[in-house]
């Protein structure tokens, strides 16, 4: 999440490294850290210089809101990041669903650093409450950590039985998704062209994103 939305990203990571530096998980883990697009990278790459650490540049960025503009090779990153990862962490994110697209586990973090007790209207705990995030919290798809200690819980939980909650996430996938076939903008663009008038349509099979 952005820091402007986050601003305890990297208090969160500093917790979460020294927990995999201080044996807090069952094995010590390698970490893929990817910000948000809207992150000033250069405040991310010294993470890079930790143990066990990969700092992955957000592909290119753009004066949209979300701040991306992704190439075809952007895309095939950030699906392949997930697809090969054990468990997915992050604050409030759209990630959360591409993550159970791809039937990877999600531990969301809605501690605030080392801001414990923030008063809840100022935490982020917060936006789970909102009607987006409950609407996929119901499928018991994913678990928020709103302490340090349940994350603790939840990620070696995750890391032992990955397919914990996978229930949930197929029922997402069914639900929410519809199909995770790599289609999806082909659909879309079809369904536009049916609508706009004097427009021939051709048929074009786009390269699926998990080709």
């Amino acid at each position: 999440t952005s820091d402007q939305d986050f601003p305890y990203n990297h208090e969160v990571i500093d917790i979460i490294l020294g927990m995999n530096e201080s044996g807090k998980f069952p094995k010590k883990c390698q970490f893929i850290l990817r910000p948000h697009p809207r992150c000033d990278f250069a405040n991310y790459e010294k993470y890079g210089k930790r143990p066990g650490v990969f700092a992955q540049r957000p592909g290119r960025p753009a004066g949209l809101a979300d701040g991306w503009n992704p190439s075809y090779d952007d895309m095939i990153e950030l699906a392949a990041t997930i697809r090969h990862s054990d468990v997915v962490i992050c604050p409030s994110s759209t990630i959360i669903v591409d993550a159970i697209a791809c039937d990877k586990p999600v531990v969301a973090i809605a501690f605030d650093g080392h801001h414990d007790g923030l008063n809840f209207y100022l935490s982020h705990r917060r936006i789970f409450k909102f009607e987006l995030m409950q609407d996929i919290l119901k499928f018991h798809c994913f678990q928020v950590a709103e302490t340090k200690e349940a994350f603790v819980q939840f990620f070696n939980r995750y890391l032992n039985d990955p397919k914990a909650d996978a229930e949930g996430r197929e029922a997402v996938r069914r639900e929410l998704c519809f199909k995770v076939d790599g289609n999806s903008a082909g659909r879309i663009a079809g369904e536009v062209l049916k609508r706009v008038p004097n427009v021939r349509i051709t048929e074009k099979r786009l390269r699926p994103l998990s080709a």
